[in-house]
């Protein structure tokens, strides 16, 4: 029994490629992040925020301190 279906490989991006889009996109997301972040400083607060997977391996804020700043 002969399979005419011809084979398609599937090549995946080097990992320097993959990284600089991953890099652009975190970027670009966090622009209401920082924008909040902006926002507090200009009130006076300091902004500290952690962020670390959870159990399910989704990343969340882990950690947020938001100071006064006299």
């Amino acid at each position: 029994m002969s399979n005419d279906i011809p084979v398609k490989l599937v090549t995946t991006k080097p990992d320097q490629e993959l990284a600089n889009e991953l890099r652009q996109e975190l970027i670009d997301s966090s622009k209401t992040w920082l924008d909040a972040c902006t926002k507090a400083h200009k009130l006076g607060f300091i902004v500290q925020a952690s962020f670390a997977p959870n159990f399910l391996g989704q990343y969340i804020i882990q950690q947020i301190n938001l100071s006064k700043q006299f």
